[in-house]
């Protein structure tokens, strides 16, 4: 069933993975794994601001974090060429998990609205 609990547990969940991989993409900065530069710390406020979106509730804020992380393995596809990287169980785990906040978000809205 379709209840606001599920919903939030869904936004809970993208949430919790944006402050993961933001958090993750600050920590490889800092010990020069990444390098230590404008754009990853761009990508660091970017994922840690589209979550707290989400936490608001925002749908914009959820289906953009979505698409972002399919923005972010389409370049490491083309940067890198490896598979395992851009496609692997990990990458895949936090897609599902934007994808569910987006979803989570148009429930919490639809159901508000009934």
């Amino acid at each position: 069933m379709l209840d606001r609990k599920l919903a939030d547990a869904f936004i809970l969940c993208s949430a919790m993975a944006a402050l993961v991989a933001g958090t993750a993409t600050l920590f490889l900065s800092l010990t020069k794994t990444y390098g230590f530069n404008l754009w990853n710390l761009l990508d660091v406020v970017l994922f840690w601001g589209l979550g707290f979106g989400v936490v608001k509730r925002s749908r914009i804020c959820a289906v953009v974090l979505f698409l972002y992380n399919i923005a972010n393995r389409v370049d490491m596809w083309t940067r890198s060429r490896d598979i395992w990287l851009t496609l692997g169980p990990i990458a895949l785990l936090f897609l599902a998990l934007y994808l569910l906040g987006a979803v989570g978000t148009f429930m919490y809205h639809n159901l508000k609205r009934s």
